[in-house]
């Protein structure tokens, strides 16, 4: 694909002053290194521009003759909504041609064979791609940029390995993200590798975990820990490897409000919730090897018997009560008629909001591109009839923007474990351009594990990264 003379582009793209001191940092960290190698990484608050500033870092490399060909990894709704609209949305970035590398394994042969000056891929498509060009000591591309780097914090994983193999043979590199370490500080050190092969913190996992870490709960849980007198030295080691910028020190943003809504489970569904928290607090102390296994089974019980329902050893549903969604109800009669933006998180509990909420549209993981992006389209333009929106986080926390519309309240039906999801789907409304306060009502079943993960959430902590050990001090709590 190759950006079009027909596609609408009013006005070029003009940096504001932190956008000026991220570009002067990449070719800090790129263009003028004396080695003719290395990469920088961007953490810039969700709102700063990271894309738009991103391309014209590739648009100057260009005209300084350093890079013309660039490879982009992102998630997928970036790589077809976020990365083709900056690109097409200025002015001065629509003589980038770029091919999004997508579809069946012909469609990418031929789509990675045409000259563009950006190829954007998926992050799931990359063990293909490093298959593709196994052998060759070069590549076609001289810089590779990696949207939401936090993707590759797993160093064994199958797309971190992939990655891997790719860039010792790309000269330059940047990484992108607002939150690269939401809590965990070992989770850097695979981002960090992408950029200098492991001059700052060790060439391999083990030998960083050696220097830094200890280990969290059981060997075999395999979770480490920065040692606590050991962070500031990670941090001297890498501070000139990346850039951070907060959105509240360089935005003039509208307030955002946190509403808890506190629900009391009916007398049958907390009997059912006190049974199964129960059995994962024996679970926790079983001794068995399985502890990890059945524990986290349980916990995932105890969440989806606070939101309204749980799935059966079939994959049936069990609707058990109806106390949350009731509670979306009541929040969307006060706002009498405002759109709103609905955060869910298993698939029964979608079921139970379409059943009460007639027309309500949803996004879920696995849609088509085109229909999402056309949702979004009517979510941004006001035109979604009626204008509420219920969406799987994970299948739209990164890149999209949905600021644009009137929509000034998103609804969380449970927690996340995930604080990177919770801040980044948040911020798909709260970021720059936002004309007035947004409003963040948060449903919270009391005396459950909601009130352990909302808690955590607060404290700027990651639930799922010491999952155990949450668990254990909770129901040391409860038991006390």
């Amino acid at each position: 694909m190759v950006a079009g003379a027909d596609v609408k582009a009013p006005k070029d793209w003009i940096p504001h002053g932190y956008q000026n001191t991220a570009l002067r940092f990449l070719h800090d960290r790129t263009s003028l290194l004396p080695s003719g190698r290395g990469g920088g990484g961007l953490l810039l608050d969700p709102g700063l521009g990271k894309t738009s500033i991103t391309l014209e870092w590739m648009q100057q490399m260009r005209q300084f003759g350093m890079a013309n060909r660039f490879l982009v990894v992102a998630p997928l709704r970036p790589v077809y909504q976020v990365w083709p609209a900056e690109i097409l949305g200025w002015k001065n970035f629509r003589n980038l041609s770029y091919s999004i590398v997508h579809g069946s394994p012909e469609v990418r042969r031929k789509r990675l064979a045409l000259p563009a000056n950006i190829h954007i891929i998926n992050r799931d498509a990359l063990v293909w791609l490093a298959n593709q060009v196994a052998g060759r000591k070069t590549l076609p591309w001289q810089a590779i940029i990696i949207d939401e780097s936090t993707s590759f914090k797993n160093w064994t994983s199958k797309r971190t390995k992939a990655l891997r193999q790719l860039i010792p043979r790309i000269p330059y590199r940047s990484i992108l993200t607002g939150s690269p370490t939401p809590k965990n500080l070992a989770d850097i050190f695979a981002q960090v590798w992408m950029l200098d092969e492991g001059e700052a913190l060790g060439e391999n996992i083990t030998r960083f975990r050696e220097m830094y870490c200890y280990q969290v709960g059981r060997r075999e849980e395999n979770n480490f820990q920065v040692r606590e007198d050991r962070s500031a030295e990670v941090h001297d080691r890498i501070k000139h490897l990346v850039l951070r910028l907060d959105a509240k020190d360089w935005l003039s943003m509208p307030p955002i409000v946190y509403n808890d809504v506190l629900i009391q489970l009916p007398p049958s569904a907390q009997k059912d919730y006190d049974a199964m928290e129960k059995e994962m607090f024996l679970a926790l102390s079983d001794g068995s090897g399985r502890e990890a296994v059945n524990a986290g089974a349980k916990y995932q019980a105890c969440k989806q018997i606070s939101n309204g329902g749980i799935y059966g050893h079939d994959r049936s549903v069990h609707d058990i009560h109806t106390a949350k969604t009731d509670a979306v109800i009541e929040l969307l009669d006060e706002l009498g008629g405002k759109p709103a933006l609905i955060a869910y998180q298993y698939e029964h509990d979608a079921a139970r909001l379409q059943k009460a909420i007639k027309g309500l549209h949803v996004i879920r993981g696995g849609m088509n591109a085109k229909e999402v992006g056309r949702i979004i389209d009517a979510w941004n333009s006001d035109t979604l009839d009626p204008p509420y929106l219920a969406v799987q986080p994970q299948a739209l926390s990164f890149g999209v923007n949905m600021q644009h519309g009137q929509c000034r309240d998103i609804i969380w039906v449970g927690p996340t474990d995930s604080l990177d999801i919770y801040i980044q789907f948040n911020a798909r409304v709260y970021r720059q351009g936002v004309a007035s306060g947004v409003r963040v009502h948060r449903l919270c079943c009391v005396d459950t594990v909601d009130e352990l993960i909302w808690a955590r959430t607060d404290a700027k902590d990651d639930v799922q990264s010491h999952l155990l050990q949450v668990l254990r001090e909770y129901a040391q709590r409860k038991q006390g």
